[in-house]
């Protein structure tokens, strides 16, 4: 804020001033705002990480409870029975990897190596990765990406500024949870189009199923570590989608559908010609 300067007039002098003391005050307040803003930004964060450290410990005591009463019964059994025993160790120990290895990678920052990328041949070779998964569940599997090739936004170009191992990395999150909650002869739908804004055109991925969907209440709520609606799941797909879509400028969120649930991301296109 600028101050003004003595003008040489008593009257004026007096408003010049008053000025001047207010600019002073008021830049006091947002210094003081700012400072109040940083405090209840860290104790946000120690309240996230006390929560943190509580799923933490329950999701880990969990397996670590079946891996104790496994080996107990290997040593009171015999032979064929401690086989079988060990390898139960060993899938419990296998999960606590699983929660460790997504628990790491959601505490370091994302970063991003951005690069011209077909979206066309990226989504579909990120999506059929997962045929045999969608096969699994007897669940329909497809790319719609009719929107995005007739874009005529940018005609004929499909490339856009993006980490494609990134956000595949997200996709895949977003695909697999879609899979898991299609029902048995379900159908899960992933799409992608250009969407046009004053800001910019942003590249729009849409993950749909018809699955029970996810409660307006919840829809925040889910993206959360270790929140999830399954008792096999760790909990940490969608807040890695989300991280990645924010990593990219854009975000990760839940969308109103008439049917099962519709999860997208949205991130800044920069076209490439």
């Amino acid at each position: 804020m600028v101050r003004l300067p003595s003008v040489g007039e008593p009257d004026l002098d007096k408003i010049v001033h008053a000025f001047n003391t207010y600019v002073a005050h008021a830049e006091a307040l947002q210094r003081r705002t700012v400072a109040l803003g940083d405090q209840l930004i860290q104790a946000e964060r120690f309240v996230s990480l006390g929560r943190l450290a509580a799923q933490v410990a329950h999701e880990i005591r969990n397996p670590l409870g079946a891996v104790r009463l496994k080996v107990e019964n290997a040593i009171a059994s015999d032979g064929s029975r401690q086989r079988e025993s060990l390898i139960s160790v060993l899938v419990q120990v296998e999960r606590i990897e699983t929660q460790v290895s997504s628990l790491l990678a959601l505490t370091q920052p994302v970063t991003v190596s951005k690069k011209a990328t077909n979206i066309v041949d990226w989504l579909a070779k990120t999506v059929i990765a997962h045929d045999e998964q969608a096969a699994l569940r007897n669940v329909n599997l497809s790319v719609d990406l009719e929107a995005l090739q007739s874009d005529k936004l940018e005609p004929g170009n499909c490339s856009a500024n993006i980490d494609p191992a990134q956000m595949a990395r997200a996709m895949d999150n977003l695909v697999l949870n879609a899979i898991r909650h299609a029902p048995h002869d379900g159908k899960v739908v992933v799409r992608a189009r250009g969407i046009c804004a004053p800001e910019g055109k942003t590249l729009r991925l849409v993950v749909i199923d018809n699955g029970p969907g996810v409660p307006a209440s919840d829809r925040e709520r889910i993206f959360e570590p270790f929140v999830t609606g399954r008792p096999d799941g760790s909990g940490l797909g969608l807040a890695v989608a989300r991280e990645v879509a924010t990593a990219h400028g854009g975000r990760a969120y839940v969308a109103d559908s008439d049917h099962g649930a519709c999860f997208v991301i949205d991130i800044p296109w920069h076209t490439y010609s």
